[in-house]
């Protein structure tokens, strides 16, 4: 039987999970900005198997927002951001699954743009974006801004 995403509270995830490490590593910060996203009860996309927390996918709406915080800014429209998405898929269908939710969710909300950003040494995960669409559009200090139409 296939295991389902569920759609959680933040408050309901444990932060202490070892899934969180390199999210922490990658980004100073992360814990407050989880806990601030869990006080305001906003809620997550994960998926876990007998390992524990396999996969997060954290997203935002930026309906009509200029995004300056990229280079180039990117202009106001209907914008999903992918503002985290971790996958440990070793050999799996986990990332494209993940991506099924994302592309549902700017269907179902009529979203004209999914963005998100990506430090270039995640290889394995902007190759399998690129193979549904992604492109690159422009950069976030570091990272790589990644979009699709």
């Amino acid at each position: 039987m296939t295991q389902l995403f569920q759609y959680k509270p933040l408050k309901d995830i444990d932060l202490k999970e070892l899934f969180f490490d390199s999210l922490r590593l990658d980004y100073a910060g992360f814990d407050a900005w989880y806990k601030q996203k869990a006080d305001e009860g906003r809620k997550a996309f994960v998926f876990y198997g007998q390992q524990g927390l396999l996969a997060f996918v954290f997203l935002k709406s930026e309906i009509n927002e200029r995004i300056e915080d990229v280079e180039p800014p990117l202009e106001p429209c209907r914008r999903l951001k992918v503002g985290t998405l971790k996958i440990e898929a070793h050999q799996t269908n986990l990332g494209e699954r993940a991506l099924k939710i994302i592309f549902d969710q700017a269907l179902l909300y009529s979203f004209e743009e999914i963005y998100l950003t990506s430090f270039p040494k995640h290889t394995p995960l902007i190759k399998l974006l690129g193979t549904y669409g992604f492109k690159q559009i422009g950069r976030k200090g570091g990272e790589l801004v990644l979009a699709k139409s």
